[in-house]
């Protein structure tokens, strides 16, 4: 399984066929599939980044214990990805 983040912001190409031209849009990954896959219902998960995994430790106080499981569950989320 591979997660988007919703909120993200792209870059959208807009082609006009009439004045044959292409102009950019800027809108969340959210709002792109609302307007350009209307009837489409996606799975939306609620998921923890790893990168936020990787920086808990500056906002919270962890055990060396509490840094070195969390260390070898991005290490096994990592290679079960891999496999896949």
């Amino acid at each position: 399984m591979r997660l988007i983040d919703l909120d993200q912001k792209i870059i959208v190409p807009i082609r006009d066929d009439m004045a044959e031209t292409v102009y950019e849009v800027q809108m969340t990954v959210g709002e792109f599939f609302d307007e350009f896959l209307e009837g489409n219902t996606l799975e939306i998960v609620d998921a923890i980044p790893v990168k936020w995994l990787r920086n808990v430790h500056k906002n919270s106080i962890l055990t060396r214990e509490d840094m070195e499981f969390r260390d070898w569950l991005i290490e096994r989320w990592h290679d079960d990805q891999e496999a896949r």
